[in-house]
């Protein structure tokens, strides 16, 4: 026979050694029951040990398209959708651990199954400081034969007959079996000690910062949660009863509210400090995530998720992450004036996206169009007879890009006469003035294109001015949200970060955002004399996309690609 006992314990602590430099080692020594024992199996007594490791979360998975699920795109609320999709967790380098401190149980079941129970049929111990102890008056004291051995920690009750853990103990809980024959002679038992559930957390993406009040919740369908875990005695898992139970809270680290320069996608992450523990063997598509606080891009985060339907089923042990990529919907306008989101728009043509809603008043919206104007080619902003015209308006003469910025005159440029030095109206003068014109003009190019303006509210169209093309650059990449977005520069041009997310706005509705923007402010300085005009340097396909206000002949199509695209109000 052999036994582990606690004065054996204690004697075997010199002998103790590690495994991989984390493995938790008990020395044990097998001793001779009776010396008609000995004669009889004609052993000896020899010395062995009994090791446990603590496998981690997800330790042994496989990560493949096969325990993938598919990104699906989710609606929140009318302000926010996202891409969802559910991804194992990759394996640490460490695959094994040592044991956490803490109570330990074994107990042995024989060839049939059955547990060897009786005097001297169970040991415990405490782990502390990396050291087992056992716990006086216990030992196994077994014949030899093939066992297979069974361990636990104390997030697991043992009645005897069955194992079972509690809800509150899911993140805990450890069990581990192995089988092995003893004959008499050196013998290693080790036990691989895993979790008894699946871990689950939630990374939330976006296009701007994740704020610290941001907070979610994990939910199980009705009737699909458990609150207690069944185990054989040889622990294998057993049926259990099926209920609803409270949700999983979330809580989220703040992330830089710097813009994300130096990163090629430039979106920014946050992993909830938390994770939910889960029963295996239930499909990932049971669970929900609840967005219930913060906000992101200017809205309430606030809704629920459901996730992709999938054939990945939680593993005893494994360890996934939901991904949730939050994406604005951005508002449109139709050519009926009514705004909505695209999932809404049935029938209705997008003509512009919203950038200020109407508040009530008439022609108090105000919206971009989404495509350049003359059929999308380039255009002067002024043709000339002679290079030393003169100024061209009256109000707007506008010498540095600061002083620029916060101009919302476009309408009044393009279609008042009283802005124009010559009380001309540039909306209207096709060959001197062809940004103006192809921007005011721009409903007769939609309607050529079989979307004509049907909306009453919908006002004339025009070329912006220097601060509505900011503001529509604020509004649809979410400059606001960084506290680093605007930068000075030479010669008085305000740089603007820009988030690439502004191309999907576009997109979104079939269409691109690219190439540099005509305003309507003349430049003005004593050594131009008026030659100039100030447009929108516009980059979104860059590493660093960005905007800035640059000067440039406003007669000059010499290496231009400058274009007009339009505003209007409704």
């Amino acid at each position: 026979k052999f036994s582990l006992s606690y004065k054996q314990m204690r004697t075997m602590k010199k002998n103790i050694k590690y495994l991989f430099a984390a493995l938790l080692v008990m020395g044990f020594m097998t001793s001779c029951s009776s010396e008609e024992d000995i004669a009889k199996q004609q052993e000896t007594c020899q010395s062995g040990q009994i090791t446990i490791t603590a496998e981690d979360f997800g330790a042994n998975q496989e990560i493949t398209r096969a325990v993938e699920t598919n990104t699906m795109l989710v609606p929140i609320n009318n302000d926010i959708e996202a891409e969802v999709s559910v991804q194992p967790d990759r394996p640490s380098a460490t695959r094994a651990t040592a044991i956490s401190d803490g109570h330990y149980t074994i107990y042995a079941l024989n060839n049939l199954g059955n547990r060897i129970t009786g005097t001297n049929k169970l040991l415990k111990g405490t782990v502390s400081g990396g050291v087992f102890t056992a716990d006086p008056g216990y030992h196994l004291s077994l014949s030899p034969d093939t066992y297979t051995f069974v361990c636990f920690n104390d997030a697991v009750t043992d009645n005897g007959s069955q194992l079972t853990v509690a809800k509150a103990n899911f993140s805990k809980a450890l069990i581990g079996t192995k089988t092995e024959t003893i004959t008499g002679g050196n013998y290693d038992i080790s036990f691989s000690m895993k979790h008894v559930v699946g871990r689950v957390r939630v990374e939330l993406i976006a296009y701007v910062p994740i704020k610290a009040t941001t907070t979610a919740a994990i939910a199980q369908a009705s009737n699909t949660a458990v609150t207690q875990l069944h185990f054989n005695i040889d622990g294998t898992p057993l049926a259990n009863a099926t209920t609803t139970v409270a949700d999983d809270a979330l809580s989220f680290p703040a992330t830089s509210r710097k813009f994300p320069k130096d990163i090629p996608i430039k979106t920014m992450s946050s992993i909830s400090n938390e994770y939910g523990y889960y029963q295996p063997g239930q499909t990932v598509a049971n669970l929900q995530v609840k967005l219930t606080g913060g906000t992101a891009y200017r809205k309430l985060l606030s809704g629920v998720l459901s996730l992709p339907s999938s054939t990945v089923h939680i593993a005893r042990n494994g360890s996934y992450t939901i991904k949730v990529t939050l994406l604005p919907r951005y508002k449109y306008l139709f050519s009926d004036g009514t705004t909505d989101i695209l999932a809404n728009k049935g029938a209705r043509k997008p003509i512009a996206l919203v950038v200020r809603d109407n508040n009530g008043t008439p022609h108090s919206g105000l919206a971009f169009a989404l495509n350049k104007a003359n059929h999308g080619n380039v255009v002067k902003w002024k043709s000339h007879s002679s290079y030393w015209d003169g100024a061209d308006n009256t109000h707007q003469r506008i010498e540095t890009g600061q002083d620029g910025a916060h101009d919302m005159n476009g309408y009044n440029i393009t279609w008042n006469a009283a802005y124009d030095t010559s009380s001309r109206i540039k909306g209207n003068e096709k060959t001197l003035f062809p940004a103006f014109y192809y921007a005011g003009h721009y409903d007769e190019e939609l309607a050529a294109q079989g979307v004509p303006i049907t909306g009453s509210n919908i006002g004339k169209w025009y070329l912006g001015s220097m601060g509505e093309l900011i503001e529509m650059f604020k509004v649809l990449s979410y400059v606001d949200e960084f506290e680093d977005a605007y930068e000075g520069g030479p010669f008085g041009r305000v740089y603007i970060n820009l988030s690439p997310i502004i191309k999907r706005a576009f997109k979104s509705a079939g269409e691109e955002f690219t190439g540099d923007l005509w305003t309507a402010l003349e430049a003005w300085n004593s050594g131009w004399n008026y030659s100039y005009a100030w447009f929108m340097v516009v980059d979104v396909d860059s590493d660093y996309p960005y905007t800035y206000p640059y000067d440039f002949g406003k007669t000059v199509d010499t290496f231009s690609n400058k274009y007009a695209q339009a505003f209007v109000n409704f």
